[in-house]
């Protein structure tokens, strides 16, 4: 059985720039949605652990900040990236750069794969960004997280 031809010979890659500028309206974006999430939880369970007093107070006052931490900063990116990325083929910032995310074979990105390109975008990011940095030096333009992930971004402009 012969393999099928890679699709993705036939787009043209997202530049470094084009691709950072994405990121970070992304960024803004979450960073913007986690501060609210953070909020409203911090101050619910605050409120919440003051009517208690004492070490029960303080221990739900902790738990509220557990809960915004993980809610904001790990939850919200990954369903973020997932709904984004398997409904419109990009994320808002990718969309405003002109961005999409693909397969090889040109078909969209998974929610389940959009979620793990999530948590492999960190990766990219953990030494000195040098995961980041890969695109620069890769004839498909991708970084760590596309090369985990399997997947491109291409441009549609």
């Amino acid at each position: 059985m012969a393999a099928m031809p890679s699709l993705v010979a036939y787009y043209q890659y997202g530049g470094f720039l084009a691709r950072f500028a994405a990121c970070f309206c992304d960024g803004l974006i979450l960073w913007l949605a986690s501060m609210v999430i953070s909020f409203v939880t911090s101050f619910g369970f605050g409120l919440v652990g003051s009517g208690l007093g004492g070490d029960a107070g303080e221990i739900v006052t902790f738990l509220g900040m557990l809960a915004g931490t993980l809610l904001g900063g790990v939850l919200l990116p990954s369903v973020y990236y997932g709904y984004f990325l398997s409904t419109q083929g990009a994320t808002p910032g990718k969309k405003l750069l002109g961005l999409a995310v693909i397969r090889p074979d040109g078909s969209n990105v998974s929610f389940v794969r959009g979620m793990c390109r999530s948590w492999a975008t960190s990766l990219s990011g953990i030494i000195c960004g040098i995961g980041y940095l890969m695109a620069l030096f890769d004839d498909e333009k991708r970084a760590l997280h596309d090369h985990i992930c399997d997947t491109r971004v291409v441009a549609t402009r």
